[in-house]
């Protein structure tokens, strides 16, 4: 259970302008709810932040509510706010502490467009603030998953709900009239990334309704990083530490002709199943300014 604390050095909630809307939320700037998660999923860029155990706290705002309103009057009123960052915005702490609902009563009392990416099933409970907003302005939900297969996505994410919860929680937010995608993520090499794996999972999630689906690979900027994947491939399948390295080389990305390949291979996937690749045009046509929807 990691420690939780109000940080009363925290100076700002929402990052800066990107210089690209966010290619899969549409976002134009990004919200950190939370700082610290008490998921500390293996594969977390979080863990090469700081020294100590990136779940071992979890810091929030003290007066959300007031700063969120305060800077959402500095950005546009068309711009999408993601609730999303390296800290799941519904993480356990929120069912005590309620700063992601606090900011979406905000966004809706303001009529704001706001986009979500989380792991966990418990955004159900903001469904009526989400649909109010999505009446209103636009509002996007994207689930994030890992695998089909529980072995694999219990050592990656061992405290995260199971995928088949998550992807019920996708038919739910279809139903109730909220654009959903699913990102699968992290795409981490010789362990979820194979034919039928992917196969599987995009069957699932084709099934579940999603209105689009993305994916990503594991980035690794750190050794710790590396250090916590190598232990997972090595427990899952036993492959060598080295088949993993050899793809990475030191680098934090993954070998671009690997992913190449295995790319075409999810695309193809895809186009079979008729799953978009991105939200359709059709869900956030004439709910944003001009210059956004181009983008």
């Amino acid at each position: 259970m990691p420690i939780m604390m109000v940080d009363v050095n925290r100076q700002r909630l929402i990052g800066a302008r990107l210089l690209v809307p966010d290619a899969v939320l549409l976002a134009t700037h990004h919200a950190n709810i939370y700082e610290g998660c008490e998921y500390g999923c293996v594969f977390c860029e979080g863990w090469a932040q700081i020294q100590r155990p990136f779940n071992e706290s979890v810091r929030m705002m003290g007066h959300l509510a007031e700063a969120a309103q305060r800077e959402l009057a500095d950005i546009p009123a068309h711009e999408i706010v993601a609730l999303q960052g390296v800290s799941d915005p519904y993480q356990p702490a929120e069912q005590q502490f309620r700063r992601t609902q606090t900011m979406l009563k905000v966004m809706a009392r303001l009529e704001r467009p706001v986009a979500l990416m989380t792991r966990s099933v418990a955004v159900a409970d903001d469904i009526p603030l989400l649909q109010y907003i999505h009446q209103r302005a636009f509002a996007l939900v994207v689930v994030s998953v890992v695998s089909h297969a529980r072995d694999v996505a219990e050592i990656l994410e061992p405290k995260c709900a199971a995928t088949s919860e998550r992807l019920a929680l996708v038919k739910r937010l279809r139903e109730a009239g909220i654009p959903v995608g699913v990102m699968v993520s992290p795409l981490v090499p010789y362990l979820n990334d194979t034919d039928y794996a992917l196969r599987m999972l995009l069957e699932q999630i084709q099934a579940a309704g999603a209105s689009f689906v993305h994916w990503e690979y594991v980035r690794i900027p750190h050794q710790r990083v590396q250090e916590r994947l190598i232990g997972a491939v090595m427990r899952t399948n036993g492959f060598s530490a080295t088949y993993l390295r050899d793809l990475y080389a030191n680098t934090a990305v993954v070998d671009a002709r690997y992913a190449q390949e295995r790319n075409h291979t999810v695309a193809q996937l895809c186009d079979e199943l008729h799953l978009p690749t991105h939200l359709p045009y059709e869900y956030f046509r004439g709910r944003l300014s001009l210059e956004h929807e181009i983008a």
